[in-house]
């Protein structure tokens, strides 16, 4: 039995990893060639299917430091379906993950699901066969009979088979860290037509809607003050801690303004190019503030960092800024048609 998905739009070049070509986020000229795990398959799924994923980037300029790390952006499932006609949602598993995968590849529907990278052959020299980590991937093709399966999982598309498939699809994922995985269902049903979709004035009205919703604090100098306060503990731990630290600070925040930079590029409006430049310049000083954490991990110190620091909270007030003002007039100027 094999079951694919039939989304109008999705061409069998866009199914077949050897066809596959990405998003231009995720090409070598990139600052971050990866999003994050959840970003990440969206922006190869909406791609695939025609759409523009850059209106959904306009949640980024609302993003928040929480405390102990910087927000882990998620696409927004609400504007998701404005946009698009995209339904997505959580999908509870009572018959089975591979039964109701199935069902819903045959239906025309992917699903989005936790796997364990350790059995994911796209991972090979970080994760797989070597260490179990969650990630998101998106099931496009599955055939029990070959054990084949076809996904979306960071920056491209790949093929599983063997024993990889009963261990990301059947019964031996009892045996990984995630036997009971997160799933969700992306209902197709509604699909809308890319060409019936104006994306720039798409990304206009939610850039709009999402600067309303940005803290009224600058939350780069929030995280700021939270990597200053792990100086210690980053010293004290190394290596190993300043991944964890990383990831959950200075990449975060390069990936968001790195997409709140593309939204605003994405409306097309001149207003915002201001916007744009200070946005990717926070994306390329978390980059460098990575490299200079790095020095303090191993016991040393840089003297470029407060520097970095204080330019990133700067670059981020003068695109929010920005952002605001060309929001209170009303979106400002539309672009000559």
């Amino acid at each position: 039995m094999t079951a694919t998905t039939s989304a109008a739009g999705l061409g069998v070049a866009a199914l077949s990893p050897e066809g596959f070509i990405q998003h231009p986020l995720h090409r070598d000229e990139s600052v971050w060639s990866n999003t994050n795990c959840y970003l990440d398959v969206w922006i190869e799924l909406l791609h695939g299917l025609g759409h523009a994923p850059e209106p959904l980037f306009a949640a980024a300029v609302a993003a928040t430091a929480q405390a102990t790390q910087f927000e882990f952006l998620k696409v927004d499932h609400r504007d998701l379906e404005e946009v698009t006609g995209i339904r997505v949602g959580e999908h509870d598993i009572w018959l089975g993950l591979q039964e109701q995968v199935m069902l819903q590849l045959g239906l025309g529907n992917p699903m989005l699901i936790e796997a364990d990278a350790f059995w994911l052959p796209d991972t090979r020299g970080v994760s797989y066969g070597q260490e179990h980590t969650k990630t998101s991937i998106i099931v496009l093709h599955a055939d029990p009979d070959t054990r084949e399966l076809v996904y979306l999982h960071n920056e491209g598309l790949h093929r599983l088979d063997g024993a990889d498939f009963d261990h990301v699809l059947g019964a031996g994922r009892s045996q990984g860290i995630v036997p009971s995985p997160y799933t969700e269902l992306i209902s197709l049903e509604g699909l809308r037509d890319p060409q019936d979709v104006d994306a720039a004035a798409q990304t206009r009205r939610l850039l709009r809607l999402h600067s309303a919703r940005a803290p009224q604090t600058n939350p780069v100098a929030d995280l700021m003050e939270i990597l200053r306060s792990r100086f210690a503990w980053l010293g004290e731990n190394g290596m190993e801690g300043y991944h964890a630290l990383c990831f959950e600070t200075t990449r975060q925040l390069g990936v968001v303004s790195m997409l709140a930079a593309a939204a605003c590029r994405h409306a097309e409006v001149p207003e915002l190019e201001p916007a744009v430049e200070a946005w990717t310049a926070v994306s390329e000083e978390a980059k460098g503030m990575q490299f200079q954490l790095a020095r303090l991990a191993r016991g040393r110190g840089s003297s470029a960092l407060a520097a970095t620091m204080d330019s990133a909270v700067e670059h981020w007030a003068q695109a929010a800024e920005a952002l605001a003002s060309w929001a209170a007039d009303g979106g400002g100027s539309e672009p000559a048609s």
